[in-house]
């Protein structure tokens, strides 16, 4: 049975329990790959933690498509944030949405609608979790700080969920998601909101038993048919496929110090089903995580290593907790919690050549103004300019962080 989770976010992601083992035939194959230097301009765009402001901004950022920013601060976990930052000709306008929240530390995303989805972890009457619209006051505001309208959608008891994270919609406009927690067994579910003329009706999809598969962690991805693929935070991380008939199955394991250790990030498909995602310690690299891609064929699936990391044990890994990223041309983007070269996290660019990966460090975060361990994936514009947050560290040092920009 999952154990209770009710303080921080890194609290559920930063903690690792034994299970029973899987076995399962797959090969993961290591693929060379050579640092390369690119010239990247980094700006930090906003400092939090000034008067008046969000801070600890856990979650990564979601564009609209003006090109203006959207993302949550966890502040004291008990006074969370909601922002924007607006991309004017002259610059950035930061504004705050919502505040008061309860423990909003998973990005939100834009529903078909145009207004905004999230969730609070530990929000609603019994302290489970809310699945919340976000949407702008119903008259014109002239203030900058205009905050927004928050309307609960589905609210958690505990046999349906408990500890929401990570949302998506699909074609159709429903609303898929991850309990970490939850279900009879508490072994966390997979649930399903659905949009019948602004109602909402909820659909368990999966509950897991808590045994084979649990502590479903990151949220899910669907694919053209309808199945649902994610990861756990149960030790030693898990991948796991919901198929469109509601049936959950173990699709892999990982292996602590042979393919990494501990699957915190979620993992995103591309257009020929394959999943890539990051393991948090333990690669062929080092003390530090991998990235990987996991590929279908003939009903079996085949993990591929991309990129082994180094780096301290001690410093939470060097990967892991952030989704990757992949822009149009099949390059993948991603963060690392605790690496480069200042031990403080980096960004990094995977781009594939000639059957292999050539890896680039984009920014090595210092500890100062930049901002330090960036702990969820990044955003990316038509331009190709990148977007994030670190969550600490900055202008105003301590638990602040910044949101910052790298333009190629």
């Amino acid at each position: 049975m999952a154990q209770q989770i009710r303080t921080s976010i890194c609290d559920v992601y930063l903690r690792a329990k034994p299970v029973a083992l899987v076995s399962f035939t797959v090969a993961a194959i290591l693929l060379a790959v050579v640092p390369v230097a690119e010239a990247q301009t980094f700006t930090v765009l906003h400092a939090f933690g000034g008067t008046g402001d969000g801070s600890f901004p856990l979650s990564g950022v979601t564009m609209d498509a003006h090109g203006n920013l959207y993302g949550t601060t966890t502040g004291s976990l008990t006074n969370s944030t909601v922002y924007k930052l607006t991309h004017t000709s002259s610059g950035w306008i930061y504004s705050q949405l919502y505040t008061h929240g309860t423990n909003i530390e998973a990005r939100v995303a834009i529903g078909p609608d145009g207004s905004l989805y999230g969730t609070e972890s530990t929000g609603g009457p019994e302290s489970l979790g809310v699945v919340f619209n976000l949407r702008p006051p119903a008259t014109f505001c002239h203030a900058i700080d205009c905050f927004w309208t928050l309307t609960p959608i589905y609210t958690f008891q505990g046999p349906d969920g408990d500890f929401p994270t990570t949302i998506t919609f699909d074609s159709a406009g429903n609303i898929y998601g991850t309990t970490v927690q939850g279900g009879v067994t508490y072994g966390g579910v997979v649930y399903k909101l659905t949009n019948n003329q602004g109602s909402w009706s909820y659909t368990q999809i999966t509950d897991f038993d808590g045994t084979t598969i649990s502590e479903p962690g990151n949220g899910v991805v669907v694919d053209a048919s309808g199945n649902l693929y994610g990861t756990t935070l149960a030790y030693p991380g898990q991948i796991f496929e919901v198929t469109s008939s509601g049936q959950p199955q173990l699709i892999y394991q990982f292996d602590c110090c042979m393919n990494g250790l501990d699957t915190y990030a979620g993992v995103i498909l591309d257009n020929e089903g394959n999943l890539y995602g990051t393991t948090a310690f333990r690669g062929p690299g080092g003390n530090g995580g991998t990235t990987y891609e996991l590929s279908p064929s003939n009903g079996d699936w085949t993990l591929a290593t991309l990129q082994g990391f180094p780096g301290p044990l001690e410093c939470n890994g060097t990967i892991g907790t952030a989704n990757l990223l992949m822009d149009p041309q099949g390059n993948l983007y991603g963060t690392s919690f605790c690496g480069g070269a200042y031990d403080y996290g980096e960004v990094y660019k995977l781009a594939p050549s000639d059957g292999g990966w050539i890896y680039t460090d984009l920014h090595d975060f210092t500890g100062g103004e930049d901002g330090c361990y960036p702990w969820d994936g990044l955003g990316l514009d038509s331009e190709g300019n990148l977007y994030g947050t670190a969550s600490e560290c900055g202008q105003y040092g301590g638990h602040a962080g910044t949101l910052w920009q790298i333009t190629p």
